[in-house]
């Protein structure tokens, strides 16, 4: 698992005040760091719909949020596919980590 400690973790923990049976997107994905720690506090009745426009890190995702794949919808999109991507479902909380990837900055 390629190692990530997502920022502002607590605080946007927080402001999504998560129901466990809730519906939440992660509009930027990036290496799963913030899609895990929602995850985990979903149900097997929650959903996080997971969204990269970047294919290899949502591969890698997928990879290190394997164990809780069952409360996860991993996508492909981009941020003018979201509509697509939450196919008319009507969400509790999405979070869009806005900053820059180290990762897609050192790894051409």
């Amino acid at each position: 698992m390629a190692q990530h400690f997502p920022v502002m973790l607590a605080e946007s923990l927080e402001y999504l005040a998560i129901q466990p049976d809730g519906i939440y997107c992660d509009a930027t994905t990036g290496l799963a760091g913030h899609t895990r720690e929602i995850a985990q506090r979903l149900s097997t009745d929650g959903l996080l719909i997971s969204c990269d426009r970047d294919e290899v890190s949502l591969q890698m995702a997928q990879t290190n949020a394997a164990d809780l794949a069952d409360r996860i919808d991993f996508r492909h999109a981009s941020f003018s596919g979201l509509e697509e991507a939450l196919g008319g479902r009507k969400l509790n909380g999405l979070l869009a980590d806005l900053g820059v990837s180290k990762y897609q900055l050192t790894d051409a």
